[in-house]
């Protein structure tokens, strides 16, 4: 805001600010191109098609997708999440007659606790909670325990928001394809994508949910979903249900989707501007930016971890987390304490149970959840520094009314 400090320290819940060029490239599309594509053969449905064509490609090469048409555009990485979880359930339960098996893990944000809640409390699948360790790790062991003949689905986050923890995900994938192989294996990588490496080949995965407001520092409101050959073969019966229906611009004449994908799964008019900011925001991508924000963050555990009031959550292994540092100061409520990080030092945190309740009910920070802070490529020593200033003078000042 003018005339009053702001140090940005949010990351987590969307990047700020946005990749150079997103801005300009969504503004240049939507007064210039915004057709719908495959509404038409005129210029402006075929310049929208485009766009949509290369924000396909280019999320499939960033996670090694066998195809772009396997990158299922949708509304965000929740409504990827939900696209997910309810059409395998609808799948499992057409095939069967009895409820899904359902496998989640005990750190999951509510993009998939909430749908698995729903389907448990409709009757319509059996779920299961893996649970993690004290530091939010969830082993393969632990999701093993969980899973069975019946498990049609097992879905844990590659990252916690929370504590960011990153799963052994390959070790995951690879131990569920040898002990359970008609097991679906869906990732949440709202925390990762665009922030570490991704080869949904070589982890096993199955299903993958895509944000790209945050590690990819794209804009709000779209997504995608990758989906891959064991839930929805080339040949053979696909074991994901579209769960919304509409036009797709293709095969018209049919009251049911078209077969193939990913127009299968997608209907209405899609987010072209938003794709649009898709292509730009991937030009700019760059996984080297996670080492230095892991060094920053440890800046802060380094300055307190000698202060008994100061408590941190998750890894002290830098290495085996995302630049997400969450934490509780005796005597201070997580929001209040927030609130006056900003009013008084102009610093953005989060505070609260950050949409992950399981996550703290098995760390034990039900239900005021904890101060956040999470780091982005432009974040600096200076940023870092500042919060450490501000913490320590809080302190401080705790110490003095005391």
């Amino acid at each position: 805001m003018p005339g009053k400090p702001f140090v940005y320290l949010d990351h987590a819940a969307t990047s700020w600010p946005k990749a150079q060029g997103v801005a300009e490239a969504m503004s240049t599309f939507l007064a210039h191109e915004a057709g719908n594509p495959g509404r038409g053969g005129h210029a402006l449905a075929q310049a929208a098609q485009r766009v949509m064509d290369e924000a396909r490609a280019g999320l499939a090469k960033l996670i090694n997708a066998e195809s772009p048409d396997r990158m299922v555009l949708t509304y965000g990485c929740t409504d990827a999440i939900n696209l997910a979880i309810h059409g395998v359930v609808s799948c499992a339960r057409c095939s069967t007659g009895n409820p899904a098996g359902v496998v989640i893990s005990s750190v999951e944000h509510n993009a998939v606790g909430r749908p698995a809640e729903t389907h448990r409390c409709e009757g319509t699948a059996e779920v299961r909670l893996a649970q993690c360790d004290s530091e939010g790790f969830v082993t393969p062991e632990a999701v093993l325990e969980q899973c069975d003949e019946h498990t049609s689905l097992v879905c844990v986050t590659h990252s916690s928001n929370v504590l960011g923890t990153i799963q052994p995900i390959a070790e995951i994938g690879k131990s569920l394809r040898s002990q359970f192989p008609n097991t679906l294996f869906l990732i949440d990588a709202a925390q990762t994508v665009g922030v570490l490496p991704i080869d949904v080949r070589a982890m096993g995965v199955d299903l993958m949910a895509i944000g790209v407001h945050k590690g990819l520092r794209g804009p709000t409101g779209i997504g995608a979903l990758y989906v891959g050959p064991r839930a929805y073969p080339d040949d053979g019966e696909p074991r994901i249900a579209c769960c919304r229906q509409g036009g797709t611009g293709v095969l018209s004449r049919d009251l049911t989707m078209p077969p193939g994908l990913p127009s299968a799964l997608e209907a209405g008019t899609p987010n072209t501007v938003g794709a649009a900011g898709v292509v730009a925001a991937l030009k700019k991508t760059s996984l080297g930016s996670i080492d230095d924000e892991r060094r920053l963050l440890f800046r802060v555990i380094e300055r307190f971890q000698n202060d008994s009031r100061v408590t941190f959550f998750g890894p002290r292994d830098p290495n085996r987390r995302t630049a997400v540092l969450s934490m509780n100061i005796d005597g201070h409520d997580p929001r209040e304490l927030a609130t006056l990080l900003d009013s008084s030092f102009g610093l953005a945190t989060r505070a609260g149970l950050l949409c992950s309740p399981l996550c703290h009910e098995s760390i034990g920070t039900f239900p005021d959840g904890v101060l956040r802070i999470s780091l982005g490529p432009q974040s600096t020593e200076e940023v870092v520094d500042a919060f450490c200033d501000a913490l320590g003078a809080v302190l401080s000042a705790t110490a003095t009314t005391r």
